[in-house]
């Protein structure tokens, strides 16, 4: 009977024993599970809070091709310092479907932003109009994003070419005349001249300093320089000469009445007397 307790006591003790030693190994093998994870699962030490960027200038009307500048910033968070940095890697998405093949990156060493800039030339005769938009797009830290696009929108209007021409010719008494003469050049008006054509001389010019005007509206008073004394009507004409083209602008007007010409413009000359026999 004595012997049967004892053999009771040792088997107990060992299942004791055993249950600990599966315990303490169950215990064991879970702190090093949660090991594992926390080493696998550590947080990013820095994520992208924002990446904002704007068109200058987000609307153009004007000559073309156009450059069209981006400027924005990339901003983080988190915990960076100088042993700890965060590295942002980016490129710029265009509404065209254009690639940036080229990856940018940006070190940070504390948390805030720092700027980023593109460009982008286009528009021109076969492109007179578009709309689109450039964005920020990250791809590290984090899963890849697109940004908030900055939108924009160019219309080219290609200068017009130069005018010139005479409005009117009033008389203004004895030989003067008063030229109307209207000149737009939106490259500006170096210089004017206007003259009798049946005199051939000129009789007014005018020179401008820089900037140039680009709209000349004026009365000018000239005169002849001399009574013409072949019956004809008598013309007027402009020359301009305008920056960036060879050959000058002409264009011409004529004196008013049914002659084209203004009273006492014209004087036959004398008629010869008949040779004496």
């Amino acid at each position: 009977m004595r012997e049967r307790r004892v053999s009771t006591r040792v088997v107990v003790s060992l299942v004791v024993v055993f249950a600990l030693v599966l315990g303490v190994s169950a215990w064991a093998q879970t702190a090093k599970v949660r090991e594992a994870e926390q080493l696998n699962i550590r947080p990013a030490p820095c994520r992208v809070v924002e990446a904002p960027l704007k068109a200058l200038p987000p609307r153009y009307a004007g000559k073309c091709p156009v450059r069209i500048k981006f400027e924005g910033a990339i901003k983080v968070a988190g915990k960076i310092g100088p042993n700890n940095p965060c590295v942002v890697n980016y490129f710029f998405d265009r509404s065209d479907g254009g690639i940036d093949t080229i990856e940018k990156t940006l070190t940070f060493t504390a948390p805030g932003s720092k700027p980023v800039f593109t460009t982008w030339d286009l528009g021109g005769p076969e492109l007179p109009h578009f709309a689109g938009w450039e964005a920020v797009r990250t791809t590290s830290p984090g899963a890849p994003r697109q940004w908030a696009h900055a939108n924009f929108e160019i219309l080219c209007r290609q200068p017009q070419k130069p005018e010139a021409k005479i409005v009117s010719v009033d008389c203004a008494g004895g030989l003067k005349v008063k030229v109307h003469i209207l000149i737009d050049s939106p490259a500006g008006i170096a210089s004017y001249s206007v003259w009798s054509v049946f005199t051939g001389n000129t009789n007014a010019d005018k020179s401008f300093p820089a900037p140039l005007p680009t709209h000349v509206d004026e009365v000018v008073d000239v005169a002849h320089t001399t009574v013409d004394p072949v019956d004809r009507a008598h013309q007027w004409g402009l020359k301009v000469m305008v920056p960036g083209m060879a050959e000058p602008i002409f264009t011409y007007g004529m004196e008013p009445g049914p002659q084209q010409r203004c009273p006492g413009h014209y004087e036959p000359k004398p008629a010869l007397e008949p040779p004496k026999p």
